[in-house]
């Protein structure tokens, strides 16, 4: 007699059983499984390092308090230090805003990412950034502040994204010296920054 799909009585046979018992079984191992996964990855994640990159304009290495600078106090720095990382033999090819940046976020000579001066010129179009390089990490990335290079970077994917425009950082500081009383303020027609016309030449 040959084995059938069914029993006798037309109701699965034990081996039907114990394949769909198996079936089940295995289902849950690998639900189990995924689960454990996740939750593993997510704990790797929250265990990473997080990545905060400042980039100041003309700051030398000196001009912090955590490295012996006697006049100028910076405790939020320092303790950015402390907690972090400070590199203390890092030096630029091209000793200007925009290629520096460039390079930062490229890893690569103002010659080889296109940004060889302050004129606003684009990153290559085509290579990575490190931001690109963290995304594809699993990070969430930000940029906020001036990038100084053509198109403010906008090209790029972004989490979060805030861009100080010059004008509005010239705005701020000459309303400041406005108000501390080191200028005298004088709109220019079809702007709406304050220019100072002591510093113009």
């Amino acid at each position: 007699m040959k084995r059938g799909k069914h029993s006798g009585n037309g109701g699965p046979t034990r081996r039907d059983i114990l394949k769909m018992g198996a079936s089940a079984l295995g289902s849950v191992a690998v639900a189990t499984q995924s689960s454990a996964s996740q939750q593993r990855q997510k704990a790797e994640r929250d265990d990473r390092p997080s990545f905060v990159i400042f980039m100041t304009d003309g700051q030398r290495a000196d001009e912090m308090s955590i490295v012996g600078n006697r006049i100028i106090r910076t405790p939020h720095m320092d303790r950015i230090v402390r907690e972090g990382i400070r590199f203390e033999n890092a030096f630029v090819v091209n000793a200007l805003c925009a290629p520096s940046r460039a390079t930062v976020l490229t890893g690569m000579y103002s010659q080889r990412n296109g940004v060889v001066d302050n004129k606003y010129r684009p990153i290559a179009s085509g290579l990575p950034i490190i931001s690109d390089f963290l995304h594809e990490a699993g990070y969430e990335v930000a940029f906020c502040g001036k990038s100084h290079v053509k198109g403010a970077l906008r090209d790029r994917y972004w989490d979060y994204y805030s861009v100080t425009s010059i004008r509005r950082i010239t705005l701020l500081t000459e309303l400041r010296r406005v108000l501390t009383g080191r200028s005298t303020p004088t709109v220019m027609e079809g702007t709406t920054s304050i220019e100072d016309t002591s510093t113009m030449s």
